[in-house]
């Protein structure tokens, strides 16, 4: 026979080898209790303090919403389509213009300018995590 204390304080519990005792599936059932006196509260909450939107309200929300996708939808077909054309332009009109001032060199001061600044935004970054 084996004396176990539990975790509630001033009760032994004697264990004999081989069988379950009540102590042991006492964390289980207090959790139970606890997940059971949550999901109570959860159903009052719903039910009795939330406030649900009326039929016309949802439905006018949906109608904001609808609109709202086709305005931006609209407005970034348009973007998309001037920059394309912008690009357009720059890439396929110009690129004779492009090979006389675009050189390695060239490339070699956009990678150098890029990892300056690079570093300069990590800098101001850090100094902000500071504070």
């Amino acid at each position: 026979m084996v004396e176990q204390w539990t975790p509630t304080p001033c009760v032994r519990v004697r264990i004999l080898p081989g069988s379950i005792s009540v102590a042991s599936f006492t964390p289980f059932l207090v959790m139970f209790k606890k997940l059971k006196q949550f999901l109570k509260e959860v159903y009052v909450e719903i039910k009795d303090k939330t406030t649900w939107p009326t039929r016309d309200d949802v439905l006018n929300t949906t109608i904001v919403v609808c609109v709202s996708i086709v305005i931006l939808s609209i407005a970034l077909y348009l973007v998309d389509l001037v920059s394309a054309r912008i690009i357009r332009f720059i890439v396929v009109d110009n690129v004779s213009f492009l090979k006389t001032y675009v050189t390695e060199f060239s490339y070699v001061v956009m990678v150098v300018v890029l990892v300056i600044l690079a570093v300069a935004y990590n800098r101001i970054k850090a100094r902000f995590k500071r504070w």
